[in-house]
């Protein structure tokens, strides 16, 4: 069956945003790139975008983001990458009211889709919040979108979607890489420290903390236009010309204590 998790751990903790955008971008992971998508953002600078939000709706502390791993069967070559992107693509859409950066990974034995959310509303300037209902609602939704492509729905109970662990994230994401073995009905958690595979129940799946380290700063690049900046200020409606050709800077890393979102004593300015 596919599996579904959305993972709180720490997602508290003010540098979460850039550290898992990097991780869900990353290039050994995602086919150098090509398998990387955003809704409601600018993929170039994806983090600067949702914490613009975070800013304008002076909704900066609390849970920052909420990350997702769909891990789906049977993963066949029949599928191509790009089908498995057009499934990101709608699942992205149900959440329209957020910004969302996405990718499929293909660095563990089946390919399976990271997603992360900004926890604040571009539209409304509301912290999402899930009620067991609506997260029954979300899990029919992706089985919709799994039964249109002929996929395997997910089965697992709506309580055991959700992963309340206490994560600690310092060390890198790649711990939660969980894999659907089709075969023997487990879920692999990729240990990329030594590249052996853990072989573990679901039940107990959510208890496995195996961390590595990964870097620290995710890259973004600087300068919107300035049209894009009138569109976003005078209509709140975020970077509705998504696609417009920006001139970006040189990449830079995203070091959030010196950023003013988070720092109150760098002046800001919007």
């Amino acid at each position: 069956m596919s599996l579904l998790k959305i993972i709180n751990g720490a997602n508290n903790d003010k540098d979460f945003i850039p550290k898992i955008h990097e991780y869900i971008v990353d290039d050994v992971k995602t086919d150098k790139g090509q398998l990387v998508g955003t809704s409601n953002c600018f993929r170039k600078h994806a983090v600067k975008d949702f914490m613009t939000v975070k800013k304008l709706h002076h909704k900066t502390h609390g849970r920052q983001g909420i990350h997702m791993v769909l891990s789906i069967t049977p993963d066949i070559p029949e599928n191509s990458d790009e089908v498995y992107m057009d499934i990101a693509d709608e699942i992205a859409s149900y959440f329209s009211e957020y910004q969302s950066v996405y990718s499929v990974h293909k660095d563990t034995r089946h390919r399976h889709i990271h997603m992360v959310l900004n926890s604040v509303s571009y539209e409304t300037g509301k912290k999402f919040s899930q009620s067991k209902q609506e997260l029954n609602q979300l899990k029919g939704y992706f089985n919709h979108v799994l039964s249109d492509y002929e996929l395997d729905i997910i089965k697992t109970k709506t309580d055991d979607i959700l992963d309340e662990n206490p994560y600690n994230f310092d060390d890198g994401f790649d711990f939660l890489e969980i894999d659907c073995d089709e075969e023997e009905n487990e879920i692999t958690i990729y240990d990329d420290n030594d590249y052996d595979a853990i072989y573990i129940s679901e039940e107990s799946c959510s208890h496995i903390e195996k961390t590595r380290k990964a870097e620290e700063n995710a890259l973004v690049i600087t300068g919107v236009n300035n049209e894009s900046e009138d569109i976003f200020m005078n209509n709140n409606k975020f970077f509705e010309h998504a696609n417009t050709n920006c001139n970006y800077e040189n990449e830079v890393p995203f070091d959030v204590q010196s950023d003013p979102i988070y720092n109150p004593q760098i002046p800001t300015q919007i």
